[in-house]
């Protein structure tokens, strides 16, 4: 039985026990900053859609356990099926936040995502309109440096200044944009 196929079992017998619906539990996914619908979650529990790791360590997370746990490669108990501690913040990993910034840059702009492929492929990175949607709706959970620096240029920004918002303040704005602005600088938008 792979890992996946013991994830997939371990999810359906947690949801089972806690009475949460899969509805619920995509609820809770898209709380943890993932986009997760119903039909998601199903695919998961058959094994039909391969869970990622940061996925996997959500979805336990959500259940009060660990992933090793879940996976039945650790002793640890731990309180099964209990929900997160209250305050419980969850750190997206680098292409997430770097996504939720391009996403948003490009959102303040009033760029569509056709007019960033066009300009994307246009300065050299080939793309399609698709590509930035499923990036940007999270069925896409990475971005390469590639992508990152080409869509950065196409919306006008630094790509460094983009990844050092992503773990400290814009040394520009400080994090604080007024109301109706973009950072020209890291691209944030009030």
């Amino acid at each position: 039985m792979s890992d996946n196929d013991k994830f997939a079992e371990w999810l359906r017998s947690a949801r089972s026990a806690s009475g949460l619906s899969q509805g619920k539990v995509a609820d809770a996914m898209n709380a943890e900053g993932f986009v997760f619908y119903q039909q998601t979650i199903a695919k998961v529990e058959s094994g039909e859609r391969p869970v990622r790791l940061d996925e996997a360590t959500a979805l336990a997370r959500i259940f009060g356990v660990d992933l090793g746990d879940a996976l039945g490669t650790t002793a640890g108990g731990g309180s099964k099926h209990a929900p997160p501690a209250e305050g419980d913040a969850p750190t997206l990993p680098v292409s997430a936040r770097v996504i939720e910034k391009l996403r948003g840059a490009r959102r303040a702009n009033s760029v569509s995502a056709r007019a960033l492929a066009e300009a994307m492929t246009s300065a050299g990175y080939p793309i399609q309109r698709s590509v930035i949607a499923n990036v940007e709706s999270g069925r896409r959970a990475e971005i390469s440096v590639d992508h990152l620096v080409a869509a950065a240029k196409a919306l006008g920004l630094d790509p460094s200044a983009l990844l050092r918002r992503v773990t400290e303040p814009c040394p520009h704005c400080h994090g604080t944009v007024p109301e109706g602005f973009t950072c020209n600088t890291c691209g944030g938008a009030a």
